[in-house]
């Protein structure tokens, strides 16, 4: 692919049929996140390209819900310090 395919492939992702070549990703949404279906179908577009891609749904909670705290918010940041040690090899 060209160069600035792949800059478009980072920058606007959403628009692209293809998103192989991107690097791994964590997507996390809620369960009453208003973007929750777009964020499941990025997911699936991301796995369908051959991405690795972690997603973790948050049941019964909406969007920016991380910025409370509170026991699911504490395992949800777990998850993710936990998957970016994985990823850099920090087991």
């Amino acid at each position: 692919s060209s160069a600035a395919s792949d800059v478009y492939k980072r920058q606007f992702p959403g628009y692209c049929k293809d998103l192989s070549g991107l690097g791994p990703h964590m997507v996390v949404v809620g369960e009453y996140d208003t973007l929750r279906d777009d964020g499941m179908r990025y997911v699936n577009k991301l796995l369908e390209s051959g991405v690795s891609c972690e997603a973790i749904l948050a049941p019964r909670v909406g969007h920016g819900f991380c910025t409370v705290k509170l026991p699911l918010t504490e395992w949800v940041h777990e998850g993710i310090a936990m998957s970016l040690r994985r990823e850099f090899d920090m087991l």
